[in-house]
């Protein structure tokens, strides 16, 4: 799974990652070393052909689609997010691009504890994580807009830390991905399923267990 990362390079360090895309105004949001649910990031979405960059709020809310339940969920399994309702929409027609630079997982240790691991790509350049997200209108017109990374089996390069990780998308299949006219979901699920991406990792220190701390010490090698 994916459950807190970081984002420290700016939108233009991106360029040779990331088809070009122009931030809002307004939307442009500092970084980040420790991402965690409900705060906001900055996210990629195609708008009437152009690739719009805009701040959004980590996690959809269960309540939107079942007032009795009121949960936060962060990944969807590429798997089965074509039959969830919760996700159905979103990957039909809005889907997004997360700005990452890498993210961090716990790996479960024999004592019980859990030590925390940052996770990068091998050339140690910032990535861009697959995503959708949705928006729920509220009483007062205000719109809630969210998004979730979506998740697939892990690479056997960080299988050893959790069986899960988030989907780095390529330059080349971005178009494709946003494209929100494109709504096959075989085949974006497909798109999703060729993506094999290895991965780099280092454990760091408890220190980014607190979602509060937000300094380059969240990424340092700590044993």
């Amino acid at each position: 799974m994916c459950g807190r990362f970081a984002r420290y390079s700016t939108s233009s360090q991106f360029s040779e990652t990331i088809i070009p895309f122009v931030v809002n105004s307004g939307e442009e949001i500092s970084g980040s070393y420790n991402i965690s649910p409900s705060q906001k990031a900055l996210i990629v979405r195609e708008n009437d052909g152009h690739y719009i960059g805009i701040s959004m709020k980590w996690g959809l809310k269960t309540n939107w689609i079942s007032p009795s339940k009121n949960r936060l969920i962060i990944n969807a399994r590429s798997e089965t997010i074509d039959k969830k309702s919760l996700f159905r929409v979103g990957f039909r027609s809005k889907r997004c691009l997360v700005l990452c630079d890498g993210y961090y997982e716990w790996k479960n240790i024999r004592t019980g504890s859990k030590k925390p691991y940052y996770v990068y790509a091998p050339n140690e350049k910032p990535v861009c994580m697959a995503a959708i997200f949705d928006n729920k209108i509220g009483n007062s017109g205000d719109v809630d807009e969210r998004f979730i990374i979506i998740t697939k089996p892990a690479h056997p390069s960080v299988s050893g830390i959790h069986h899960r990780m988030p989907i780095r998308l390529p330059r080349d299949v971005q178009a494709e991905w946003l494209n929100q006219a494109n709504n096959n979901m075989i085949k974006l699920k497909e798109l999703l399923s060729s993506v094999d991406s290895d991965w780099t990792a280092h454990p760091v220190s408890n220190f980014v267990n607190a979602p509060f701390n937000n300094t380059m010490t969240c990424i340092k090698y700590s044993q």
